[in-house]
Order: C-alpha cells, then sequence, then structure tokens
C-alpha cells in the first residue's frame, strides 16, 4: 500500500499519532513540554505588557530576548541554511596507508569514505554478559553468562545520523522545501526532522534541519537496505576487510562493545546508578534527572527548543573504547530476535527467527532501568514510528541475516 497516499490526516495530526503510540515511555516528556511551554507562554505575556508601559513612556527597551519577529525569522533561516549544507556529506578520501590498516582490522579508527561515518576498533575477548542478581532492577531474562567474541571489529563511534542516512536511502529529498517542523515519517524521514523555538511552532519560516542528530523512525529491514547499500558502494571501491561487511552489530557485540571492559550498571565509572535512579524517583520534587545523565547520556534535557533527540555525542563522555551515546538519545537496532538467555558459555552468539528484534541502550525518556548496559528491550521489526529509535552500524565478521 502506498503509505503516503494512505494518510488524510493533516501533518499536525500525524504528530498527534506519534504521540499515541509511543506510549507510557514518553508521557512525562510531553507533561514537561507543556509547563515549559505555559511557563513561556506566561513569561512572553509579561514581557509584552512590560514592553507595552515602556514605550508609552517613550523609553526605548532593546532585549536580547524578545527579539522582533523579523529578527527571529532571519536567525531562523540563517541557522536552517547553515544546517541544509551540513545535510551534504562529502565522501572522505582515506590513505593507501589507512585503506591497509583499515583491511586488516588492525587500525584503531576508520573513518567510512562514502558516510564520513567514524568507527573505533573493538578489540577480540571475553566478557560476562547479562547482569548480576544484584543489580537492582534487572529483568528475568538477563541471566548473566561468558560470551566470547573471536574477531576484533568496528563500530560506530556515534549513532547513525540523520545526514547519512538520507545521503544513501532519500538522495533526492528536498530538504529545503520541506517547512514543517516534524516528519513526515512515512514517507521514510524522521519524525525528529526540523526544530524551531517555542512559540513558533507552526510557522512555516526558518525550520532547522537537524543532519548531526540520530536517524530514527527506522524499521528493522529498512536499517538492512542501508546496510546493503553501503556494502555495494564500499566493495565495489574494494574498502572492506575479506569477511567482512557493515550490518547491524548482534545483540552480543553490543553489550560487548557498550561495556567496554565495565561490568557496572552504565559504561562510565563514575555514574552512580543509585544516585541517578533516587532523582528519577524524586522529580516530582523539581530534581532535573536528566542534568545527573547528561555528562554521558541524554534523555531529555528541557531547553528553548522542540527538539528531543540530540546531536549524536554532543557534549557527553564517551565509553573507554570511544563511544558515545552507548546510553540515551535513541534506541539502537541488533541483528538478533528476543530470545532469554541460557547461562552456557557462548562464542559470537547471534539469534535468528520469527519474532521481535531488540533494540539496546535506551533513548529519550528513558528511565535508569532501561539505560543500563544490559537492559534489553523488544519491539516488532517493522515498527516506524519511534522517534527513539535509531540505529548504529558495526564493520564486523559477515553473518547471514536470512529474511
Amino acid at each position: 500500500m502506498d503509505r503516503e497516499k494512505s494518510r488524510t490526516a493533516t501533518e499536525e495530526q500525524s504528530c498527534e499519532e506519534e504521540v499515541a503510540v509511543i506510549g507510557k515511555q514518553m508521557i512525562w516528556i510531553r507533561q514537561q513540554q507543556k509547563k515549559t511551554g505555559d511557563r513561556m507562554k506566561t513569561t512572553t505575556k509579561t514581557i509584552g505588557t512590560a514592553l507595552a508601559i515602556v514605550m508609552t513612556t517613550g523609553l526605548v527597551l532593546q532585549s536580547s530576548h524578545a527579539a522582533s519577529k523579523a529578527e527571529l525569522a532571519a536567525r531562523q533561516q540563517k541557522l536552517n541554511a547553515e544546517a541544509l549544507a551540513k545535510m551534504t556529506i562529502k565522501e572522505v578520501v582515506p590513505t593507501a596507508a589507512a585503506i591497509a590498516a583499515m583491511k586488516t582490522v588492525k587500525s584503531k579508527e576508520w573513518t567510512v569514505p562514502t558516510l564520513a561515518m567514524k568507527m573505533k576498533r573493538i578489540p577480540a575477548g571475553t566478557f560476562k554478559m547479562g547482569s548480576p542478581a544484584s543489580e537492582k532492577l534487572r529483568h528475568d531474562d538477563e541471566t548473566r553468562h561468558n560470551v566470547t567474541i573471536s574477531k576484533p571489529f568496528y563500530m560506530g563511534a556515534y549513532e547513525v545520523t540523520q545526514a547519512q542516512f538520507y545521503k544513501l536511502m532519500l538522495p533526492d529529498f528536498d530538504h529545503a522545501a520541506w517547512t514543517y517542523y516534524r516528519g513526515p515519517f512515512w514517507r521514510g524521514t524522521a519524525i525528529h526532522y526540523r526544530r524551531t523555538d517555542m512559540g513558533q511552532k507552526f510557522s512555516p519560516v526558518g525550520y532547522e534541519l537537524q543532519p548531526e542528530h540520530p536517524m530514527e523512525c527506522v524499521t528493522w529491514p529498512r536499517s538492512i537496505d542501508f546496510c546493503k547499500k553501503l556494502n555495494s558502494i564500499e566493495s565495489k571501491a574494494g574498502r572492506l576487510p575479506a569477511g567482512y561487511e557493515y550490518r547491524l552489530p548482534t545483540e552480543a557485540e553490543w553489550e560487548y562493545a557498550c561495556r567496554a571492559g565495565t561490568n557496572t550498571p552504565f559504561n562510565i565509572a563514575e555514574a552512580d546508578f543509585d544516585e541517578i535512579q533516587k532523582v528519577f524517583i524524586d522529580r516530582v520534587n523539581k530534581v532535573r534527572y536528566d542534568e545527573k545523565l547528561l555528562s554521558f547520556a541524554y534523555v531529555m534535557a528541557l531547553h528553548p527548543r522542540l527538539s528531543l533527540t540530540d546531536k549524536v555525542g554532543g557534549n557527553r563522555k564517551p565509553n573507554a573504547w570511544g563511544l558515545y551515546d552507548m546510553h540515551g538519545n535513541v534506541f539502537e537496532w541488533c541483528l538478533d530476535t528476543v530470545k532469554p538467555y541460557s547461562a552456557h558459555t557462548k562464542t559470537d552468539p547471534v539469534v535468528f527467527g520469527p519474532g521481535e528484534k531488540i533494540i539496546r541502550g535506551g533513548g529519550i525518556g528513558s528511565d535508569p532501568r532501561l539505560l543500563r548496559s544490559a537492559a534489553r528491550h523488544a519491539v516488532p521489526r517493522d515498527i516506524d514510528y519511534y522517534g527513539m529509535l535509531g540505529l548504529r552500524l558495526v564493520l564486523a565478521p559477515k553473518v547471514a541475516v536470512g529474511n
């Protein structure tokens, strides 16, 4: 079915549908946005009254926080032009030495030429997958067991960005012409596609693209197609190690890379899970949950821009292997179909078959329980309306994905 033709609702109504389907996890975010918006409306009204009084007395008040509509439009158009330029990814030209080191999986990092995508080398090794029985808020399906990753591989330092995804999957999309601040996701674009200042929600002027934000609203099959296109380009260019391919990580590869040698709930040693959980519970007392996480994980920092995701990496800390946002921003697809763990030792495990697919890492609006390194979540493989679900690639040994 032509999904675009099947839509009879307006663009604004589609966003209302998004809120309904995302469910409980996003309710708090929406409530906080409303509260913030109400406070800003009150402030704007107060400022407007004050300005009127000042102007009637013949005074001139200039304020950077009360820019005219013309100034706001000009600023937004400038920012939009800058963002539009970033939608065009310039191909990186690697040296012969860099290609040779990558093809033997020995270089510490690699930049995928087609997408200028930075990757970090993840060494082979053995780790404890899952969580110990003592870990707070763990799930029963996180049975701890030893897993060996037998070969080194590369993993994206960041989640796949919107610019990178559009380059391969929607190369002819008219970014400049699309003025609404979101979607339309049924055309294959992200929900969090453009942003604007609060109070200008549905004005068509100056909405900024978000090329450096993570791509989301991507189904599992479409993620596989993205990998296939990238493999085709890089294979023809002779830039793939023998027996390796670009793909989604297995669940074991994802957790191994996320942990980077740690065995704590989060992969940053100084991150205190108990303290963060306490702040999350105590947020009714206006304690800022997101501020406790922002050093290493993005959930939802309330700021005067309508954007739920954040630029990949941001100013956050990477883990010990140089990977950013393994906690928060967007959930990330894995290859595996959901299945309970066994306690047996495994080497390079991956699970295929009918059923929901595993997503990892937590996302916008996630509580501490879902952000943990061991946390597992499963969703239908064809889900395409989650503005909190994206992907991260690995360059790793080939795996027979199937259909």
